[in-house]
C-alpha cells in the first residue's frame, strides 16, 4: 500500500503553531464585562459653538473613565505564580 507524504514549508508551519496556541490561549482568558455610567458636565463659554461644546465633553468623558479604568485594572492584577492567603 503506497505511503502519502504531506510536505508543509517551515512558515506555513510556525503559523500553523502560532495559530494553534493562540486558540488554545484564547480559552483560558478570563475577562469580565462592566458597565460604567457617570455623569459629566461641561460648562461651555461664549466662544464654544455646539460641536466643539460636545466634543470637549466627550473628551471629558473618556479621560475620566481612562483615569477610572486605569485604578481598575491596577487593583485586579494578580501575580501568577503565587499562593493566595
Amino acid at each position: 500500500m503506497p505511503t502519502t507524504r504531506i510536505l508543509i514549508s517551515t512558515n506555513k508551519f510556525f503559523r500553523l503553531v502560532f495559530a494553534l496556541v493562540f486558540l488554545l490561549m484564547s480559552f483560558s482568558i478570563n475577562a469580565e464585562v462592566r458597565q460604567y455610567i457617570r455623569d459629566y458636565k461641561y460648562t461651555a463659554n461664549d466662544f464654544d459653538t455646539r460641536y466643539t461644546s460636545r466634543v470637549r465633553a466627550i473628551d471629558g468623558v473618556k479621560q475620566r473613565l481612562l483615569e477610572e479604568l486605569g485604578t481598575y485594572v491596577a487593583s485586579v492584577v494578580e501575580l501568577i505564580g503565587h499562593p493566595q492567603n
